[in-house]
């Protein structure tokens, strides 16, 4: 390109001017770059010589400077600069050949396709038509010429291939070598096609905003073609569904690029890459969507590092191809899926579950703005959680959006052994949804975590069939750095086990108050409740703290229990326990505070089944600072922590003791005289009695 600039600028210095000395010294200068050009050595720079002159006629031609007669070669080949000067008209008889061809000086200047037959045209390099400048074909004897460009168009005048529809000019990139299409200059073009060759990371890099709104036709057989400016360009909006081949890449860097808008499919055999701007896919109805198939070896991908990609129906495999493979990325940006007035019958997002599938989900979101307009026997959401490989560290899965209407119910098909990434229930607060497993699924349903809006509902039933009610909701992290379960709207958790598993804090919250079924604990990092939470099965203290606060309490139904408990697992905070039972019952907390388990537990006698509720918290402060009176039996109490228990509901309570655990920090040196006490509401210490069971650690009953 240097050496280009060169001959160009030696060029102008060579236009007529009568100087034969500085003319025959600047020949030389030529002379020696040439022979420094290596395999352009023997390049000749050819200016126009006459107006209206035919391309294979010498006489057309000079090689001293424009118009100035002397032609040491013949007419510009391979290898060679064509330059055509303001005011000159060359005319196209024959397939030619040059490496560069500059159009005009900057006023005027005219290439043009003759009428007598049909020619190619091959620019092995760069095709530059300056400000005035004319490359055009204008007959009307029914022929298509053809244009082939190997590097950049850069384009400040007029390039007019289109005289009607059986007089054109087909516009062809070839050549292992990037292409950049720029320049402001006006477009009128037939058929434009991709057709780089070795590796699809060839480009045709479109910045230029006015190339492609003259495109009639675009066909990409190999390479990448890359929108890469901010207009908006519909790509064959009159023609047939676009296909990208296995060795064909689209590519959408900014501006609005969209393919097939009068079509119901993309056939995608290759690949999509958008990192910025809107790629559509597909009519506004989207009674269909992007079809993929691997017809090679090559396997079919959609790679979003950001943007916006709208498909107004769904992806899926082609029909015929359900054991296709596709590969899915998302890093960022947005999806946005069955957005059409009409819908996709089928799945809406679907990576087939077969071996060479991936899934990976790192951020953004993907958008189902309706279900499939077929019902339950076909799920919106599939990805390759058994055959294929699933990876979810981040990003949504939002099921709804403003657009959304009332009542839809939305499917997933959960896996087991991977995660989904955040899951996402969402609409205009009026408008009534359901997300729902797949029908007769029965697998595990494992996300990161499970967000739910106002008006929404998330139900761990099947839609259909065989109810998978008693599985188990497993939450590996948190979608904003804290929230793990946010729901706003209703969690129908049936008989399902919340897990609570992830390797960061997760915090359970929302409005109102909410009912599990059965939780568990097992993340070590340590959970939170930002809501009132009631478990009415199982309370399993696996692994981890779980923090409640009086405002945000955590609530043990009549009908649950409690298992587990240990130093690296308890309630930190108000733990409540409801009891609707005649007769002896045993309620344990397993209770602790700021990293000290202090267990307590209540053996009481209740004289009807109707409910009370038990409320226990130990406070790691001392009882020293109520300033309480002591009885003659209690020489001091504790100056490490106290238990605050109370009782509300029936007064049906008839006898109670209790049990409390210390450690070696709340220095019990003397166990056979240590004691339980409580105060009596009026300010005085009462004593329970009670022995501990040794000296350091031990527990006390009264």
């Amino acid at each position: 390109m240097e050496l280009h600039g060169l001959r160009h600028q030696l060029g102008m210095l060579l236009e007529p001017s009568g100087k034969n000395v500085i003319m025959k010294s600047m020949i030389r200068s030529l002379f020696f770059l040439f022979l420094l050009a290596g395999a352009e050595s023997r390049a000749v720079v050819y200016y126009s010589n006459t107006s209206g002159g035919n391309w294979n006629d010498a006489a057309s031609w000079s090689t001293s400077g424009y118009g100035m007669g002397t032609n040491t070669g013949t007419f510009p080949k391979s290898g060679d600069y064509a330059y055509i000067g303001d005011g000159y008209t060359i005319v196209i008889n024959v397939a030619c050949t040059t490496s560069y061809l500059i159009i005009g000086q900057g006023s005027s200047g005219i290439l043009e396709y003759s009428d007598a037959g049909a020619y190619t045209c091959t620019v092995i390099n760069n095709l530059t038509v300056n400000p005035g400048a004319i490359f055009r074909y204008t007959g009307n004897s029914t022929r298509t010429h053809t244009l082939q460009v190997g590097n950049n168009i850069s384009n400040s005048g007029s390039i007019s291939f289109y005289s009607d529809a059986n007089d054109v000019v087909n516009l062809v990139f070839y050549r292992s070598a990037h292409s950049v299409v720029s320049g402001s200059g006006s477009f009128a073009l037939n058929t434009v096609t991709v057709q780089k060759s070795t590796a699809t990371s060839y480009l045709v890099e479109v910045q230029s905003t006015t190339f492609e709104s003259g495109i009639r036709d675009l066909v990409l057989t190999y390479g990448t073609y890359y929108h890469n400016n901010s207009s908006t360009y519909e790509v064959n909006s009159g023609g047939a569904a676009f296909t990208i081949p296995a060795d064909g890449v689209i590519r959408v860097n900014q501006g609005i690029l969209h393919l097939s808008p009068a079509q119901d499919l993309v056939n995608l055999h290759g690949s999509i890459t958008v990192n910025g701007g809107t790629l559509r896919i597909g009519a506004s109805t989207g009674n269909g969507g992007l079809r993929y198939e691997r017809l090679v070896s090559f396997v079919p991908r959609m790679d979003i590092q950001g943007g916006t990609v709208e498909v107004y129906g769904g992806i899926t495999h082609k029909s015929g191809a359900p054991t296709s493979p596709f590969i899915f990325s998302m890093s960022n940006g947005n999806l946005k899926l069955n957005t059409g007035t009409t819908g996709t019958a089928e799945t809406v997002f679907h990576v087939n579950d077969v071996a060479g599938s991936t899934a990976t989900f790192t951020d953004g979101t993907i958008t189902l703005a309706k279900p499939n307009s077929t019902g339950s026997s076909v799920t919106d959401f599939v990805v390759c959680g058994n055959s294929g490989t699933v990876t979810s560290t981040g990003g949504f899965i939002q099921f709804g959006d403003n657009s959304s209407g009332s009542n839809l119910i939305y499917t997933f098909k959960p896996h087991s052994n991977v995660s989904l990434p955040n899951l996402l229930v969402s609409g205009p607060v009026a408008n009534a949804a359901t997300l729902q497993p797949s029908a007769s699924s029965t697998d595990d349903i494992k996300a990161i975590s499970i967000h739910i809006e106002p008006g929404k509902t998330f139900d761990v039933r099947s839609v259909s069939g065989t109810t998978g009610d008693s599985r188990m909701v497993i939450l590996t992290g948190n979608y904003d750095g804290i929230n793990s379960l946010f729901c706003d709207g209703i969690l129908n958790s049936r008989s399902s086990t919340l897990v609570l598993q992830g390797g960061e804090g997760q915090q359970i919250a929302g409005t109102g108050t909410l009912e599990l079924y059965h939780l568990e604990i097992d993340n070590s990092i340590g959970s939170t409740l930002g809501i009132d939470l009631t478990v009415n099965g199982t309370l399993s203290l696996s692994n981890g703290i779980l923090y409640s606060t009086s405002s945000d309490a955590l609530t043990i139904a009549s009908t649950g229990t409690i298992s587990g408990g240990s130093a690296s697992s308890y309630v930190d905070g108000p733990l409540i326990r409801n009891l609707a039972a005649a007769g002896t019952s045993t309620l344990d907390f397993p209770i602790g505070k700021d990293g000290a388990f202090r267990p307590f537990s209540l053996n009481l006698t209740q004289s009807s089944a109707a409910q009370a509720v038990y409320t226990v918290e130990l406070i790691n402060a001392s009882p020293r600072n109520f300033g309480y009176s002591l009885p003659g039996s209690i020489d001091r109490v504790s100056a490490m922590r106290y238990y605050a228990v109370s009782r509300s509901g029936a007064a049906n309570l008839t006898a109670l003791s209790s049990t409390i655990a210390y450690d070696s920090d709340d220095g019990v040196t003397d166990a056979a005289n240590l004691r339980l006490v409580h105060d009596n509401g009026s300010g005085t210490w009462m004593d329970l009695g009670g022995s501990g069971s040794g000296a350091g650690s031990g527990t006390i009953s009264s």
